[in-house]
């Protein structure tokens, strides 16, 4: 076990009963990430797979959030291919999700893997120089951000599951052939 599980509000249960569409009093993640302008290709993306529910109560969890500049690092041709299958881009946001609890960042520098709600297994690192902990080669940037549902560590890069391909095009084959 990699950490301690948060806790979603000081009374979940009785939050849940108050609120009929089963959500927190409070910042969940959802609304964190949803009102962040770091992270508005997020919260796009999360909105297009209807993934909402999933960033919200009442199960404590960590997101890896990529920031909009993260999300510009995807080769342009793989992210449109994302954006337009719905498996593939639940099957990204899901990536980004871990469910083994509000993770904080001690936590996680102990850890040496994490599974994502995808069902991946995300490789986790520490620099000891730096102290930096990478999530499949993404870098956690900046400090936690605790929502009332769980942790959101802010990442320089997507998660993508290995097993989203996209074939290249004629173009991008001339273009790696002349490098």
């Amino acid at each position: 076990e990699i950490g301690t599980a948060g806790e979603c509000c000081k009374d979940g249960a009785a939050n849940q009963a108050a609120n009929k569409d089963g959500t927190c009093d409070g910042k969940d993640i959802a609304k964190l990430v949803m009102s962040d302008s770091r992270f508005t290709t997020l919260a796009l993306a999360v909105k297009a797979a209807g993934m909402t529910g999933d960033f919200q109560c009442p199960l404590p969890k960590t997101v890896l959030a990529p920031t909009n500049e993260a999300f510009q690092n995807i080769p342009a041709e793989q992210w449109a291919a994302i954006l337009q299958d719905d498996a593939k881009l639940k099957a990204l946001i899901a990536n980004h999700i871990i469910k083994d609890g509000a993770l904080q960042s001690c936590a996680l520098k102990e850890a040496k893997s994490a599974k994502s709600a995808g069902g991946s297994d995300l490789a986790v690192s520490t620099c000891p120089q730096s102290g930096t902990v990478s999530i499949n080669g993404a870098n956690i940037v900046g400090d936690a951000l605790v929502a009332s549902n769980g942790v959101v560590h802010v990442v320089d890069s997507g998660l993508i599951p290995a097993d989203i391909t996209v074939a290249k095009t004629e173009a991008a084959e001339a273009e790696v052939q002349v490098a």
